[in-house]
């Protein structure tokens, strides 16, 4: 990731990462993300909100950006599969 505007979006995640790290008192940075993923999946369940469908279509924006900062590149195709059940992109 060497592109300015990854390098934003990474600081945006980096102190919502770091607030939300304050708050449970993680033991490591990994951990804090793990975690707060996995909290944002109860809030998704919480709202009503499709929240593997979420990180699959996340995942693809992930990796576009990464291919292409300025997000002009294609999607990919991304699939995210739970106890037998596929979510697609």
């Amino acid at each position: 990731m060497t592109s300015d505007m990854n390098q934003r979006r990474a600081a945006c995640a980096d102190k919502a990462g770091g607030v939300f790290s304050e708050i449970v008192n993680a033991d490591n940075r990994r951990q804090a993300i793990q975690d707060l993923v996995c909290d944002i999946g109860h809030l998704c369940d919480r709202e009503d909100l499709d929240f593997q469908k979420i990180v699959v279509i996340a995942v693809g924006w992930w990796h576009a950006e990464r291919i292409d900062p300025g997000g002009i590149h294609a999607e990919p195709y991304v699939t995210l599969s739970i106890d037998g059940v596929e979510v697609v992109s």
